[in-house]
């Protein structure tokens, strides 16, 4: 018995190797056969690989030309059931609050436009501004030299404005936004417009009552400026309170490499802020005398023709990613109230240029160039007292420009510089002729400046305006102390 067992054993022994040979030639071709698939595999991965980054590198076609993108199965969710669901948890209190009001509903003031994305119904902001200074002329001067509607006019403290914002969603389609303005005197509407906002092919269309669009100062607010007051040329050119009335624009943007847009608008040329046209009548209680200090022609076949006009042409480029800069040019004609048959036409052009390095802090240093310059031809019939000729019909011409740069030289500190110059010629009547008229007299001022951002809701300034007028006998100096502040959510500002 024991020599059958030990025969089997040795048997078993013998026929090993030859079990084992198998089994390694069965592990190597699966594990060839696995070599191959993951070849395979890395050869499709390197095939995806390469495609993709050409697809990265071409540019994207047009909007309409792309084909949808595949529908993903999702589950249906009834809508119904959602808006209750959503109805529900904005009736459940807040877990801070303590009062029977703060468990109402969301407010309609910031509540959310059906399902379709995020609309607000209207976004409210309220900009104060203040300044407190004194100069070395009396207040009746400093006021005819502070001639914009928002400048600081007089030794002591200013309200400059306290500016009232709504914006937000009418529909799909249109976006409203309004601008109430509040000073000592009373409140003015600054705008009131709707436009589109799914137009193709790069179109708005904008209606209502609106800055007119003509260069850079014009067409937006106090709080976007950067200098405490107005620059001379707009105030003289385009009035004390920014040119603005009722009317309509459209403008297109381009499909070009670089930023590109055209505007077009027609407005009411008799808004009482349209000065270098039909504004200021006598019916608006106000001057009645036009440009130059000319008799004005106040009929209604004049006051009733023809509408103002705005064409503007900008252009925008990105020279790197720390510069930029956008250049415009506009022109604006419409009847004036200088004779039966006059017109005025206003021309401009204006620059901005920014630097920013790439690795800034919260926005800082940087340094911002800005420049803009106008010319006004305005037309006048002949003057005559009885048979006499006083003046006759010509055409009065000034002009005038601003240069600013503001450097941001740490975090919430910026320094600046501005220079402006305006003159003019044919002469104004009155006494003294155009040398003592304070909208047409040669003139220059430099502005140093000082800011401090404690946040983007606030800012503080301080001003130095160095006036040399052509009919004051010494040069006018003053020194503005500015604080501005802001709540409530704001649109954002233009470039």
């Amino acid at each position: 018995m024991l020599r059958k067992t030990l025969t089997l054993s040795i048997s078993a022994l013998l026929a090993f190797p030859a079990f084992a040979a198998d089994d390694v030639a069965n592990l190597k071709k699966q594990l060839e056969t696995l070599r191959q698939n993951m070849l395979e595999k890395q050869q499709q991965l390197n095939h995806i690989e390469q495609r993709l980054l050409s697809l990265e590198k071409t540019p994207p076609k047009e909007t309409v030309a792309a084909k949808p993108a595949p529908k993903i199965a999702t589950p249906q969710v009834s809508h119904a059931a959602l808006d209750q669901a959503v109805a529900e948890s904005s009736n459940k209190p807040s877990m801070n609050t303590t009062s029977a009001a703060n468990t109402s509903k969301t407010s309609l003031w910031s509540q959310p436009l059906g399902s379709t994305g995020q609309l607000r119904l209207i976004d409210v902001s309220l900009n104060t501004m203040l300044s407190a200074g004194c100069a070395n002329v009396n207040d009746s001067t400093l006021g005819e030299l502070q001639g914009g509607g928002h400048d600081p006019t007089k030794c002591g403290f200013n309200l400059q404005q306290a500016e009232l914002s709504l914006t937000g969603e009418i529909d799909p389609y249109l976006r409203g936004v309004a601008y109430l303005l509040m000073r000592e005197d009373g409140i003015e509407l600054e705008e009131a417009f709707a436009s589109t906002t799914r137009l193709p092919y790069g179109l708005q269309v904008k209606g209502g009552y609106f800055l007119t669009e003509f260069g850079r100062m014009n067409q937006t607010h106090p709080h976007a400026w950067q200098w405490v007051d107005q620059s001379i040329v707009n105030t003289r050119l385009l009035g004390g309170e920014g040119l603005r009335s009722s009317g309509a624009r459209v403008s297109w943007v381009a499909p070009t490499p670089w930023y590109s847009a055209f505007y077009f608008s027609a407005q009411n040329p008799n808004s009482s802020t349209a000065s270098s046209f039909l504004g200021n009548s006598s019916e608006h209680g106000e001057s009645n005398t036009s440009i130059g200090q000319r008799p004005t022609v106040d009929n209604r076949e004049v006051r009733g023709s023809g509408l103002l006009y705005l064409a503007r042409l900008e252009n925008g480029w990105d020279f790197s990613p720390q510069t930029s800069a956008k250049f415009g040019v506009s022109a604006l004609w419409g009847a004036n109230r200088g004779g039966m048959n006059t017109s005025t036409q206003l021309y401009g052009a204006d620059l901005v240029m920014k630097w920013r390095p790439e690795n800034n802090f919260r926005g800082y240093p940087f340094v911002s160039w800005e420049t803009e310059v106008m010319r006004r031809n305005y037309g006048v019939d002949a003057v005559r007292n009885g048979d006499t000729q006083v003046a006759e019909a010509s055409t009065l011409k000034d002009w005038g420009f601003y240069t600013q740069a503001l450097v941001g030289f740490r975090p919430q500190w910026a320094a600046g510089l501005r220079y402006e110059k305006v003159g003019g010629s044919g002469e104004s009547l009155g006494d003294g002729g155009r040398a003592n008229d304070p909208l047409r007299n040669n003139r220059q001022r430099i502005s140093p400046l000082l800011a401090y951002y404690p946040s983007e809701f606030s800012r503080i300034r301080l001003q130095y305006n160095y006036d040399d007028v052509e009919n004051l006998e010494k040069k006018a100096q003053a020194v503005w102390l500015n604080v501005e502040f802001s709540f409530g959510k704001h649109p954002a500002h233009n470039y």
